[in-house]
Formats: C-alpha cells, structure tokens, sequence
C-alpha cells in the first residue's frame, strides 16, 4: 500500500456571502471576509476581511483559535473545517435628531433653561439661560472664546445653574428593535467647577455621568447605544446635575441620535484531512455482479475520490468484463491541491461449469435392463468432478455407480431418477452443479372395467375407470367386429350398443403398452298382461279394485303400480272409485307395459219427497194437514227401508204420510236398497201462523133467530177457549165460560145475567185463546147489545 500526501494551500474560488442589516438605512458599508480556503491538514491559517467605509467595532466568531478577534487581519488555528464570520457595526449617516448642529439656531429642541436675556457681563450674565452663538466669548465676558465643534458654525453656550433641569430635550419617532447610537460633544467654557451632564432616554439613564474637562475649549465626545425595544418614540435629554452655580459654563455642539449598522462576511477555512484507505477482498469470482466501488472503501475513507483499473479510470468494477488473473484497483482523493491514494491488487477466478443436460432424459420401461454412462448426458461439463444422487426416492441395489458414474434401470421402481455432477469453486467462486435425470416409465395398466348389460332402465353404459394417467398415456378403443372407435382416445368409453370392447394403453414413449376386453350384453323385453276388475258397490263409493291377473314376456320378478305412484310388489290395487285407470307393469330389466282398465260408475238411488199441492215451498195454516210422498228410482220392493225425521204420526217407514205441522219444519226421508246403498231428500212445510177469531161487534138477543147469542168463532188454528168472560161498562162480570171449543153457541153470552135481560149498552169482553201449538192469546174488544 502506498501514501502520499501534498501539503500545500489552495486559494479555491471565492463564495462571498455578505450579510448586511441596515435597518431601514443605507449604512455606505461593505465586508468582505476574504476567499474561501482550504488545508490539507489542520493548521493555521490568514483571515483578511475588506471594509469599505467607516465604522466602530469589529468582530470575528468563534473567537476559539484566533490570535486577535478583533483585528480585521488575524491568524485562525483550525483543527476542523470552519465557517468564521466577521460582523462590523457603523453607523447610520442620517442623523435623526433635528437641528443637532444648531446650525439652524434657536429651534427643534426643548430647555428648561431660557434664552439669554443679557446683563452687565454679556447675553449670558444670569444663571440658567442659554444662547445659540459661534463664539462662547461673544455671550460673555469671562467666557473664554471658543468656537464650535467643527469650528465654522453655531453651538449651544450654557451659564449652568445649580438646579438640576433639562438643559436639552428632543422627542423623535423610532423603529421598534433597533439599535441607536447617541453622541454629543462637550466643552467647558469657564475653568471652574466642570459641568455634570446626564443623559437619558425616555427617563432612562444612558451611559455614565459625563465629567466635563476643566480645560476650555477642549472638545470632548460623549458616546451611549440604546436598545429600542417596544418604543417607537424617543425623549432624549441632557440634565447637569452639577448644583454649585459658580462656575459650572459649558457647551454643547454636534448632539447626534443614529441608527446602528451590523454588516457581516462569512469565509470557511475546510481542513481537507483526506483518507484513501480501501478494503478490498484478495479475489473475486468472475461469476460475481458489478461491484459498487464505494463498498471497498475503508470506514474512515474520504468519499468522492476517483478510481482506476490497471491504470484505466472506472466507476465500478464488473469482475465479468476482465480476464482470469490479477489486477490493480486504485482509488484517488484531490482537494486543492491536495492529493492521496490507495491501491490493492485484487484477484479475479474464473467460476467452474458443471455443464448443461445434452437433451431430453432417457426413458425406459420398467423391467428393461439398460446402462447408463450419466457423464453423455451433459455438454461443456469440465472435467474432475464428482457425481452423487438425488432422487427423492434412491435407487437400489447398486444401480448408481457414483465412481463410473453409471446408472442401470434392471430392478429399479417407476420413476424419475435425479443425479447431479458437482465442482468445487475453490473458496472464491461459487460451487457448480447440474443436474440429470433418467425415466423409468411403469408399464401402464389396462382396465376396461366389469362386463355390463343393457336394459330398459341403462340404456348407455361407461367401460373402463376413471383414474389418473402418467402424462402422455394413449388410449384407444376397438369393437369386435367392427374394428376402432373413432374419438375413443380416454380411459372410459360410454356405449349403447352390445359387443365385445378392447381397450389398448401405451404410455408417452409408445414402447410400453397393455390391453383389456369387456363384454357388453343386452336385456330389453316386451312385457304383455291382463287384469280384472271388482264393481264399486253404490255410486260415489271407494270400495272398487282391479286385479293384474298374468305378465307374461319379461323377467321376473314384476313390480306394479298405477298411474305415477310408486312399483309395487302386489298386483292387485283395492279401495278405488270409479274411472278409467293406467296400470304400469314392469320386470327385473326396468321394462314396461301399461294396460288401460275401465272402474265402471253403478247406478245411483234417486230419491224425492212430494207434496200434494203447487206451492213451492207447500204451506198450509196451522193446524191443517198435507200429504206427503216418497218418489223413487227403482221399485219399493228394491229398498229395504226408509226413515223419516221428524217421523209422522204413526209412521215411521210408509213412502206417504199426512203431517200437521204447527210450526215451519223441514222434513228428511233416507232410504236404502239391496246394495246398501242410501240416498236422501228433504222437504221444507211452511205453516202460515195467522190467527183467524171473530167476534161480532154488536148482537140482539130478540129471539128472532139471527145474531142473538154473542160467541167466539175461529179457524182450526184455534184448539180451545180457556176463558170467555163479558163485564158491563162498571166492570161488573156478566158472563163467564170455561175451557171449551170455539164455534159453538152453546158456550156464547145471550145478553141475560142471573136470567134477567140486560140493558142495551156497551159491553166488554176477554177471551183468553189457546193455540193448537199451545200459546195463549188474548183478545179483547167491545160489543153492543141491541133491544
């Protein structure tokens, strides 16, 4: 390994950054903190900053390492890169302050004190009174004869008192957080007892309290920095707090409030300290991607360098694109002028080839005796390697020969088996293999599967079994007689025609093959049969049957059945009722016939019940009676009964019969003949419920034989009177008859009482009526009896 290292400073392109506050205003200043720099390792190194324009202070930072930070040339030591930067603080060239020079005269400014008034002496002769003048003599006699600061203009001349006043206020507008610079210039005009100013802003203190010199006419420069803070005005004033009056005479010139300027520079000193340091690996394997250059590179190696090949410059190494052998790497750091390398002889090997398969495995048949040389069945193999097996399931016996590198198939089980030749990389590259493989196919099976007959129930049948098939198997299907069957290329074949079937199977290699035959018979009959039936007994019955009496032409045993319903194995079907019935015959082969067999309908009884009349429904009023009869279908001497509900008097079984009803009833007859067989019928009587009593309004019992007994008359309706009474108009009783039938004279009022005549008057009557269906009436009304 080689290092070589160039110590020497390299002034690179200057990157001036200058940062220049000015605070709203134009401060006439420039920095510039010089070029940027560079050293190959820490050491020292010149700062040289450029001002343009005046200023107060200066100042470089971090101060750390440098010989005078505040020199605008100093000497740096630097043991890292490092930012310095230098910032210069001047002041604004606009004063703020109004009238500062007094150049204007007496005005811009406030004064406890008053403009002199004059005296013995000059303007000036009394204590606390000033005078804007260009020569302090000219406002005084004893005043020594100074001129003003700048030495051709006006100042402020002051005869001090010895009260602590204002001597000079003036209140200006600020910028907010901004730094001001406050000046003001001072002579004392008499020797004795020096003034004392104070300072202040917004009432606050500024600076020290300011001596004046005693000697006369020496100007001297009092100077303070205010921070604004919040404020946006300012009240500057000047205060002498000197209190001895004698004495105590002074001026003022040139009271100036500015702004202060910050402008700044930055230069960076970079300490290149570079690092070449690589870590490159002895060898590499040809085999092996592009490598990213940078991954060689020690862990405290500079980045960004350059690297060569052989002298060839790179950027990444591909170990695939140079040849077997060794070969220079270095890499290169420049700064300036600034230089380090490093370089490593790396070495690339050439990756072993275990070759590729020559061509398709072999394949045999199991039970072949065949000797395989493996090593034919690869190309561009190099030699000296080993072989080994990796079948899932090994061989046996011996069959792999792993020093000849042979393989024989007498004896091994179907399969695929797996055999690999190996090379060593030697530690550099990787190992190689490649792998072969030598078929041992099974001699395929054939199986054309059971022998099948056809019936009327299977009218197709499938050969063979469904089942997986090593890739490639062949199939095809003959029929005796007829030779192969088109399309018939799978392990099953499905057939509607009897014969006799080959199935021949070959495997992909067409050299191992088999066959099997299945027979296909068949058994479709055509069945013949007979039945009877047994009549249904009465019309609407459910006791019908029919009966297959022989099934001749198919195999037994014979299933029956009717219509849809489910086989049965008994032929003979009861509980029918009349109608036209299909009965299914079907034998052992699923063969069927059907016979259509008649259930003849029996004739019905027919029944009617009549009355002797045209009404419909009949009526009669109550208590009369009406015939009824029984009309039939088949003679009397066919029926073995009838039944009546209600039953009439005395007859319980007659086919006519004379009923009285007193209320509407409905009559039922039933009657049934020699089968049993029973039908019904039913008449409705309607009975009129009307009342039919009269009794005269007025009678004359003269004996003259028309109307001279006054009784109760009625219809049939009526059975009995139970009470007849007759009272005259006081309610006296007159007449009275008991529990007797009415249209009778016998039971009626003669118009006599005890068996005296009664009086022509107006009589009144009761009669209490009881009816032939037993309900009690009562009438009641007035008769006149007429003499």
């Amino acid at each position: 390994m080689k290092r070589r290292i160039s110590m020497q400073t390299l002034v690179l392109t200057a990157f001036i950054s200058s940062i220049y506050h000015s605070y709203g205003q134009n401060c006439n200043i420039s920095v510039d903190a010089g070029q940027d720099q560079i050293l190959c390792s820490p050491g020292q190194a010149n700062l040289n900053a450029t001002i343009t324009g005046n200023y107060f202070s200066l100042n470089w930072s971090p101060g750390a390492g440098l010989a005078d930070s505040a020199a605008a040339s100093t000497t740096a030591t630097v043991s890292q890169t490092t930012a310095y930067t230098v910032t210069v603080r001047s002041l604004s060239p606009t004063n703020l302050l109004v009238n500062g020079d007094f150049s204007q005269g007496d005005t811009g400014f406030t004064s406890d004190y008053i403009y002199g008034t004059g005296g013995g002496v000059g303007l000036l002769s009394n204590e606390g009174q000033y005078a804007i003048a260009a020569n302090a003599a000219s406002t005084h006699n004893h005043f020594a004869g100074c001129t003003d600061h700048t030495g051709n203009g006006n100042m402020m001349v002051v005869n001090a008192s010895g009260v602590t006043n204002n001597v000079w206020c003036q209140t200006i507008q600020v910028n907010s957080n901004t730094e001001y610079d406050f000046s003001a210039w001072v002579t004392s005009v008499t020797s004795q007892n020096p003034a004392k100013l104070q300072f202040s802003v917004n009432g606050e203190l500024l600076g020290d309290l300011f001596q004046a010199s005693p000697v006369t006419c020496n100007w001297q420069d009092f100077d303070a920095q205010w921070a604004s803070g919040a404020n946006t005005t300012a009240e500057i004033c000047i205060v002498n707090v000197n209190q001895t009056p004698a004495g105590n005479d002074f001026a003022l010139d040139d009271i100036s409030f500015r702004e202060i300027c910050v402008s700044a520079d930055t230069v960076t000193v970079t300490v290149a300290d570079l690092n070449a340091a690589l870590n490159i690996p002895a060898s590499i394997c040809q085999s092996e991607g592009p490598a990213d250059l940078t991954q060689w590179l020690g862990p405290d190696a500079t980045p960004g360098g350059s690297w060569t090949l052989d002298g060839n410059p790179v950027i990444n190494f591909d170990p695939a694109a140079v040849s077997p052998g060794n070969h220079t790497l270095r890499y290169t750091l420049t700064l300036g002028n600034c230089t380090e390398f490093d370089e490593s002889v790396i070495a690339v090997s050439a990756p072993p080839n275990a070759g590729t398969p020559a061509g398709p495995s072999p394949v045999f048949c199991a039970g072949e005796d065949q000797t395989t040389v493996l090593a034919g069945l690869l190309q561009g193999a190099d030699p000296g390697g080993n072989w080994a097996e990796v079948s899932a399931t090994p061989s046996v016996n011996g069959a792999f020969n792993p020093g000849a590198g042979t393989f024989r198939t007498l004896g091994q089980a179907p399969g695929t088996y797996l055999f690999e030749y190996r090379l060593s990389g030697g530690g550099v590259c990787p190992d190689a293999s490649a792998g072969v493989s030598v078929v041992i196919n099974p001699v395929p099976e054939a199986n054309a599967g059971p022998d099948q007959t056809l019936d009327c129930t299977v009218s197709e049948v499938e050969l063979g079994t469904q089942s997986q098939p090593a890739p490639g198997t062949q199939y095809s299907w003959s029929l005796a007689g007829s030779g192969p069957i088109s399309g018939a290329t799978g392990p099953t074949l499905i057939t509607d025609e009897p014969g006799v079937y080959r199935l021949d199977v070959s495997d992909s290699s067409g050299s191992c093959a088999a066959f099997d035959e299945v027979v296909v018979d068949s058994r479709i009959t055509v069945i013949s049969g007979e039945a009877s039936i047994k009549p249904l007994t009465c019309a609407g019955s459910n006791d019908g049957g029919i009966a297959v009496t022989s099934a001749t032409g198919g195999d037994a045993p014979y299933l029956y059945a009717i219509g849809e319903d489910a086989f049965q194995t008994n032929p003979q079907f009861a509980g029918l009722g009349a109608g036209l019935y299909t009965v299914r015959i079907m034998d052992a082969n699923g063969c069927e016939t059907a016979l259509e067999v008649n259930l003849p309908a029996p004739d019905a009884l027919e029944i009617e019940l009549a009355a002797n009349q045209s009404n419909d429904p009949p009526m009669i009023a109550i208590g009369d009676s009406l015939e009824l009869r029984i009309l039939l279908n088949k003679p009397q001497d066919e029926i073995t009964g009838v039944n009546w509900a209600p039953a009439p008097t005395g007859c319980q079984d007659c086919f006519s019969a004379y009923v009285s009803p007193k209320e509407t009833t409905i009559y039922k007859v039933t009657a049934a003949d020699l089968n049993g067989c029973t039908a019904e019928a039913q008449l409705t009587v309607v009975v009129n419920q009307q009342l039919h009593v009269f009794l005269p309004n007025a009678f004359s019992p003269n004996d003259d034989g028309h109307n001279d007994i006054f009784y109760i008359q009625s219809g049939a309706e009526i059975a009995k009177v139970q009470t007849f009474r007759v009272l005259d108009r006081w309610g006296n009783l007159v007449f009275q008859d008991l529990d007797f039938f009415p249209n009778d004279p016998v039971h009626g009022w003669n118009g006599e009482f005890n068996n005296r005549p009664q009086n022509p008057a107006v009589y009144v009557y009761v009669a209490q009526l009881e009816t032939v269906s037993g309900e009690v009436v009562v009438e009641t009304g007035e008769v006149v009896l007429v003499r």
